[in-house]
């Protein structure tokens, strides 16, 4: 009897996984893809017209659906919300540096499948939005945070980690990393931070796991 396999499109994804990380987005071919995955070159275009920039998108959308929650929960579990704060900012620069690294893109291949990759990020940056608003109602509403209105100052802060990520250089160093977010602790401790909570934040900042 025939031994099952997955759906094409799923051993697509699978071999485009392992590929990837083991070799890069520019170090994969497709056909490297389609051996991987035992199926014809002409399968994958099937599947995925616009080839790996369409493979490399939806594999963006796995990797954020299966560690969202985990990510947002580390954030939310923190004791107050200037740790919640420090917690989010750490881990959105680590993850991102993580998984940048790990798929080995070049700025050039970067930019040219980043409007797609923003796609796949839509209904991730509307979560990412509700929690920074959540955390900087919070703030306010102990004292921790100046008053002001939570869903602007939560894009604020989306749209300056947009910057050190997304929209940034992919050839940060860890150095030049560290004092992109000494800079933005500052940012934060000067504009958003009440005076009584600046130590705690930047003691939290300063704290490789927070």
């Amino acid at each position: 009897m025939a031994k099952h396999l997955p759906d094409p499109r799923g051993r697509i994804l699978d071999a485009a996984l392992v590929l990837f990380a083991r070799f890069g987005v520019e170090g994969t071919t497709l056909s490297d893809l389609a051996q991987r995955a035992r199926l014809a070159k002409t399968t994958l275009y099937h599947h995925f017209p616009d080839g790996k920039g369409m493979i490399f998108k939806v594999a963006v959308e796995g990797m954020l659906s299966t560690h969202w929650g985990a990510f947002e929960s580390t954030v939310r579990e923190q004791p107050d919300p200037v740790s919640q704060l420090a917690c989010y900012a750490r881990l959105r620069l680590h993850t991102f540096d993580r998984e940048m690294a790990r798929w080995g893109l070049t700025q050039e291949t970067w930019e040219s499948m980043k409007p797609a990759v923003n796609v796949a990020m839509q209904p991730y940056y509307a979560r990412e939005l509700a929690l920074l608003t959540d955390v900087v109602s919070a703030g306010i509403a102990d004292g921790q945070l100046r008053a002001g209105h939570p869903a602007t100052i939560a894009g604020i802060l989306q749209a300056a980690f947009r910057g050190l990520t997304l929209d940034g250089r992919l050839d940060t160093t860890a150095r030049e990393r560290e004092a992109e977010l000494t800079e933005l602790a500052e940012f934060v401790a000067g504009g958003l931070l009440a005076p009584s909570a600046r130590t705690r934040w930047r003691k939290a900042m300063g704290a490789p796991g927070s």
